[in-house]
């Protein structure tokens, strides 16, 4: 899988990237630049890029299935900015849908406490134990909001998950 961080930099070959992902029947995932240190300001996009962005992964879905996440986090970027919603989502996902592990092993809930005291050590503790010391996030107030997707399961559809696990089960192919 692909991971693609979508920045001033790459905004404009999100076509580019979705088709080299497809060629090589790898899936592609793409992320906004969120703003967690000084250094990642000159990379995030303008609120016309974001609605750019967000209306590629739309146009680029309909005929693409290696791309695995929706416009949703875009789109929810664009109603935060213009004022339409108060908080990017309604509680923080951290810890939940995701993690964010060090390069030394330590295990938290997200890349905007990176550096934060009290991270346990996967190395040190085991893994699962660091796993489970994250916590309760649900009433995180940071700027960050973590990362948004309505379609959890991003983007995948939910009747063909449904038929190709039926299909197994009765003993034919996952697309029979």
């Amino acid at each position: 899988m692909l991971n693609c961080v979508v920045s001033k930099e790459n905004y404009t070959s999100m076509e580019k990237l979705a088709n080299f992902a497809k060629q090589k029947g790898c899936f592609i995932n793409f992320n906004p630049t969120y703003n967690l240190n000084p250094g990642a300001a000159k990379f995030l996009l303008s609120l016309d890029e974001i609605k750019y962005a967000a209306a590629t992964i739309k146009r680029l879905k309909k005929t693409n299935p290696y791309i695995i996440s929706s416009a949703e986090t875009f789109e929810r970027s664009v109603a935060f900015t213009e004022g339409k919603i108060s908080r990017f989502q309604k509680h923080c996902l951290a810890g939940m849908l995701y993690l964010a592990l060090s390069p030394s092993g330590e295990v938290g809930p997200c890349y905007a406490r990176l550096g934060e005291d009290g991270w346990a050590s996967g190395v040190k503790e085991g893994w699962y134990n660091a796993f489970t010391k994250i916590g309760d996030m649900s009433k995180c107030t940071c700027d960050v909001h973590s990362y948004y997707d309505k379609n959890a399961l991003f983007g995948l559809d939910f009747r063909a998950i449904t038929k190709a696990t039926f299909n197994v089960s009765s003993g034919r192919g996952i697309y029979s």
